[in-house]
């Protein structure tokens, strides 16, 4: 079975960067792509880039973002999954236009996906670089997670680490997906973490490193403690993971347990805390104890603390 993929890939003011992501698309062993560019209103030269690779291969095509959609990355990426019913594929990929592609990725992740006609998706593995040198090619990564979780699970506690390059998607498990809008960071991490605790989906995993992310200052994906807007982002997405389990009555011992120490420790949220107790109230009356006990020795230390730093 050869059936088509659709790489979505999002860009912005990457002029520098994107002819390597597009050569990496281009050189794909498997050939039955086509790539969706849409930008989002670069100010640089990217259209004039990308345009040279539409005149190049016919499987290109370019578009500039509309503006019903979102300023940042979740904006573009959902134009994309609005635009992808006109190309009628059977896989979906999403990318970034400062990553790169082993030659490889769409070959071996498609060729376990029809293996078992089952999975929704297929995992690699992914490694960051700064210069070419870091693109070894060969690489191998097994990747595991403790048995006694589910995907979402283990997604959404850091155990399975993965970005919105590494999977290939069956197009019938994605077709409903939207990215939030009102975010512009984690947004992928807000979405898989609520459709794959939601679904369970059944994947697979090829043990090669297929992705090859480019760290640089500008990069989404690097992390600085200095960038207030980012933080605040952060605070959010995780609230709004937290409210959509809720609500879909989908958390687990493990979910609560995750966002008891992010409200608990990291981000103190006694009203969401007060949510945690009574969900654990009706799920385990051992965890419920538990929490019930360690809330209270927090709340004891965390007195003791602000009196100690009440000068």
């Amino acid at each position: 079975m050869n059936g088509k993929v659709l790489i979505l890939l999002a860009t912005h003011n990457r002029a520098h960067f994107i002819g390597a992501t597009l050569d990496s698309i281009i050189s794909q062993t498997y050939p039955n792509w086509e790539c969706l560019v849409i930008d989002d209103n670069s100010v640089d030269n990217t259209m004039d880039v990308v345009s040279q690779y539409v005149r190049k291969d016919s499987r290109i095509f370019y578009h500039k973002k509309e503006k019903k959609y979102g300023a940042r990355l979740p904006g573009t990426r959902n134009q994309g999954l609005d635009m992808a019913p006109d190309f009628d594929p059977e896989f979906l990929q999403f990318f970034d236009d400062d990553d790169i592609m082993h030659p490889k990725k769409l070959e071996l992740q498609i060729e376990s996906l029809n293996h078992n006609q089952e999975t929704c998706f297929s995992l690699c593995s992914m490694k960051n670089f700064v210069s070419n040198s870091e693109i070894l090619g060969n690489e191998r990564n097994v990747s595991s997670y403790r048995s006694n979780l589910t995907l979402g699970e283990a997604y959404l506690t850091s155990e399975v680490k993965l970005v919105a390059q590494v999977p290939v998607f069956r197009y019938s498990y994605v077709r409903n997906f939207r990215f939030d809008e009102s975010l512009f960071f984690a947004e992928d991490w807000e979405l898989f973490s609520k459709e794959f605790l939601r679904t369970n989906p059944k994947y697979n995993i090829v043990d090669n490193v297929l992705v090859y992310r480019r760290k640089h200052k500008n990069s989404m994906t690097e992390n600085d403690d200095s960038d207030y807007e980012r933080r605040k982002a952060s605070a959010i997405v995780k609230i709004k993971v937290f409210d959509y389990l809720k609500e879909h009555n989908i958390h687990s011992r493990i979910t609560l347990f995750y966002f008891s120490r992010k409200f608990l420790l990291y981000q103190y949220d006694s009203h969401l805390l007060d949510q945690i107790q009574e969900l654990f109230k009706n799920l385990n009356t051992w965890d419920y104890w538990r929490f019930k006990t360690a809330r209270k020795f927090h709340w004891f230390f965390r007195k003791l603390v602000l009196r100690i730093l009440n000068f």
